[in-house]
C-alpha cells in the first residue's frame, strides 16, 4: 500500500512540474491574430488599379490582348472605361465592369469585360480573373 501511495505521489508531483512548464512555454508564444486590412477599398483604387493593369498588359501596338473561350480565339481589344463602382464578390473579391471595342472586318463589337481584384499586401489589388460578360449588349 505504501508503494502504492509513493507511485501516486510521484505521479502527481510530476504532473504538477508538466503544467508549470507547460503553461510557461504558452506564455513565450504570443496569440496568432487574425489579419485585419485597415484599408478601405475605393472606388478610385479599382478603377486605377484595373487601367494600370490593362495598360501593362496592352501590346506593342496598343491592344489588351485576352482570349475568348466561347469563340475560341484572341480578341485584340481597345480599352473605352472602367464602370463607375465595383462588388464584393462572396469569395472576398472585387468585380468591376470595363468596356472595349474591337473591330473585325469593318464591323465594331463592344465588349464588356469583368475584372475580380483581390487585395494583396501593403493594401494594394491585384487582378486575379478577367471575363467577357457581354458582346455587343448580349450576355455571356
Amino acid at each position: 500500500m505504501k508503494r502504492l501511495s509513493w507511485f501516486f505521489l510521484v505521479g502527481l508531483f510530476g504532473l504538477f512540474l508538466m503544467s508549470i512548464f507547460f503553461q510557461g512555454c504558452k506564455k513565450e508564444q504570443p496569440e496568432a491574430k487574425p489579419e485585419v486590412s485597415t484599408t478601405e477599398i475605393t472606388p478610385e483604387m479599382v478603377k486605377t488599379t484595373v487601367e494600370g493593369y490593362i495598360k501593362g498588359a496592352a501590346s506593342t501596338d496598343g491592344f489588351f490582348v485576352m482570349f475568348d473561350s466561347l469563340e475560341n480565339r484572341e480578341r485584340k481589344l481597345s480599352f473605352s472605361y472602367v464602370h463607375e463602382g465595383f462588388n464584393k464578390t462572396e469569395t472576398g473579391e472585387y468585380a468591376v465592369c470595363v468596356d472595349f471595342t474591337e473591330e473585325i472586318d469593318g464591323k465594331m463589337d463592344t465588349l464588356d469585360v469583368d475584372f475580380f481584384l483581390k487585395p494583396v499586401e501593403g493594401g494594394m489589388l491585384s487582378v486575379v480573373k478577367k471575363v467577357i460578360h457581354k458582346v455587343n449588349g448580349q450576355p455571356r
